[in-house]
């Protein structure tokens, strides 16, 4: 099982420097999961783009489009835990790992249900491994 983090999963909906190779690095790949929080993860990080004019409103919405479309053909949905709020508020405690929260609730939910994380943020990956969390 390989978690998409939101670093991987926005380059497939909006064209960036990391598209190419988020495409590669998914394409033919089995048991491919993210969490409802990437869903609210995206749709901020997006919403910002548009209040910042990166993007209009028209990709933005095709952007959320094309995730609604992700989850239900190709990548499945896992649910948050009542677990994965604490365990995230000990990996932010964790001052040596330098987590911010979403990055932390992202790493919980990878070592809750067993999947290896795939992302292009160094620093979580970083912390992925000292926290016994698989890199894909």
């Amino acid at each position: 099982m390989i978690y998409l983090d939101t670093s991987v999963v926005l380059p497939l909906l909006v064209i960036d420097s990391h598209s190419r190779t988020a495409e590669q690095r998914v394409a033919g790949a089995d048991d491919l999961v993210v969490s409802h929080w990437t869903g609210a993860e995206v749709a901020a990080v997006l919403q910002c783009k548009g209040r910042e004019r990166a993007i209009n409103a028209a990709l933005a919405a095709m952007a959320l489009d094309a995730y609604r479309q992700l989850t239900q053909d190709i990548v499945r949905v896992v649910a948050l835990d009542g677990n994965d709020g604490p365990e995230t508020i000990e990996f932010v405690r964790r001052l040596e790992l330098k987590l911010r929260a979403p990055d932390a609730l992202h790493l919980a939910i990878c070592r809750r249900v067993g999947a290896a994380l795939l992302t292009f943020d160094d620093n979580q990956a970083a912390a992925a491994a000292v926290l016994g969390v698989a890199l894909a």
